[in-house]
């Protein structure tokens, strides 16, 4: 996401400008047998369609079977 300076009444707040890009992990064991149960998908922009390639996927599903927690790497803050 990129960052904007509020104008107006929102003068002097920093806000969230349009979305670069966005990275989506979703599990579905029955969908996504294949790679662990996670499919992955990257959009660009405000896409609504994403442009990962199977090969893409493949990638994304080798590099995060190396987590030890489930394909997960980040961890929710408490």
């Amino acid at each position: 996401m990129w960052t904007k300076d509020g104008e107006g009444k929102a003068k002097g707040i920093l806000l969230e400008g349009d979305r670069r890009a966005l990275d989506v992990m979703v599990k579905d064991r029955r969908a996504f047998g294949d790679t662990g149960g996670w499919g992955y998908e990257h959009f660009d922009g405000q896409a609504t369609t994403g442009n990962l390639t199977p090969a893409d996927r493949t990638t994304c599903s080798e590099c995060h079977a190396k987590s030890d927690r489930d394909h997960v790497y980040s961890r929710i803050r408490p």
